[in-house]
């Protein structure tokens, strides 16, 4: 199950990508452009994903191993779930909203969704077996860590 305030890096904290849950106000114009713009990065990963799950052995070499068609799939469920999360129309209060900055195979076969805004930034990882975890930073240390959906099977 999804953690109720996914894709949140943590609640204490209100750094996030879009947060679903009460204390919520209507999005200013600045949100909503930003929604936009993170909608248009979401279908840009999502291009990517359909394109590995066509051959996922493009992404093979001596370093890497390509993820599965089910760890592919799960990422772009993923992927839905946050563009549903960003198109909601609402935010936080005192949110900083995080910027995708693509998605990535991983060299085990993962793949990650890597978000920033300035020194804080967050990686939504799809591991081999599909549990997705979230790893939060503010600069180079680690923050915050977190299951955030389980195992598919």
């Amino acid at each position: 199950m999804i953690a109720a305030h996914q894709p949140c890096i943590s609640e204490s904290s209100r750094l996030l990508v879009p947060e679903s849950g009460r204390d919520r106000i209507e999005r200013s114009d600045a949100c909503s452009e930003w929604a936009r713009r993170f909608n248009d990065d979401l279908r840009r990963a999502e291009q990517r994903l359909r394109e590995w799950r066509r051959d996922p052995s493009v992404l093979e070499d001596d370093d890497t191993i390509a993820p599965s068609i089910i760890v592919i799939d799960r990422a772009m469920e993923v992927s839905k779930r946050l563009r549903a999360l960003a198109m909601d129309r609402v935010a936080p209060r005192g949110a900083l909203l995080l910027n995708l900055r693509g998605v990535a195979a991983g060299p085990d076969g993962e793949i990650c969704f890597e978000f920033e805004k300035g020194p804080i930034a967050m990686t939504t990882r799809v591991e081999p077996d599909g549990t997705v975890v979230q790893l939060s930073f503010m600069g180079d240390d680690l923050i915050h860590s977190a299951q955030v959906l389980d195992a598919p099977f």
